[in-house]
């Protein structure tokens, strides 16, 4: 399952690294910086 920033519409793949889930918590969108909680399951 993928998320997609609720701000800037990126759109995190799964088969990129890391699961979602276990990216550290002061992991940002890498375009506009916004917290983890600003992403939503897609």
């Amino acid at each position: 399952m993928e998320r997609c920033c609720m701000i800037c519409d990126y759109i995190f793949d799964l088969d990129a690294g890391a699961p979602f889930g276990k990216r550290p918590k002061g992991w940002v969108c890498p375009l506009c910086s916004a917290d983890r909680d600003n992403f939503k399951k897609v």
